[in-house]
């Protein structure tokens, strides 16, 4: 369909669903891959997930830093958290950084607790727009993002200072 049409946000769109589809796909990938076939390496998925993403958007000033701690959680974690973080890289890589503008886009999971961890998506790009909403019709990632927190138990906080930073806090299982 990419090849056979012009209209730009049709493009769009199918772009976006193939990233989704990417992602879902890679998760199976590190199932597969993993000693513990109902355990995923969550850290090795989200870097994988997080570098085949700044791939795609090779032509942008964004930087990608990972620091992600040691985690395996279940199938029914991962790959809601790598849809959450696919929609959100996305958005930063889109959104964040319009040219000549550089900057650097952060992934980060760290244990708070011993069940307790915490995924934080970040950029110190131009930030969120005033209008941003999370029920807002006109982004249907972010209305899934909030879905897919609910989904797994979890809490997402935004903070806009600096560019804009997403903490999504969930247990290690359900």
């Amino acid at each position: 369909q990419l090849r056979n049409n012009t209209d730009s946000e049709l493009l769009r769109i199918i772009r976006d669903i193939e990233m989704r589809i990417r992602s879902m796909a890679l998760i199976h990938e590190h199932l597969y891959r993993s000693e513990n076939l109902d355990r995923i390496p969550l850290d090795a998925y989200l870097h994988s997930l997080a570098t085949i993403i700044a791939n795609t958007f090779t032509g942008h000033m964004a930087k990608l830093v990972t620091d992600l701690d040691p985690c395996d959680v279940s199938i029914e974690i991962a790959l809601p958290l790598g849809l959450i973080a696919n929609e959100l890289l996305t958005n930063a890589y889109k959104h964040a950084f319009p040219p000549p503008q550089e900057g650097e886009i952060h992934v980060h999971l760290r244990k708070e607790q011993e069940d307790i961890y915490t995924m934080i998506i970040k950029d110190n790009g131009v930030g969120l727009p005033a209008s941003f909403s999370f029920d807002s019709e006109k982004s249907l990632g972010m209305f899934i993002v909030r879905l897919l927190v609910e989904q797994i138990d979890g809490e997402i906080d935004i903070i806009r200072q600096s560019g804009v930073t997403f903490i999504i806090r969930f247990r290690k299982t359900i």
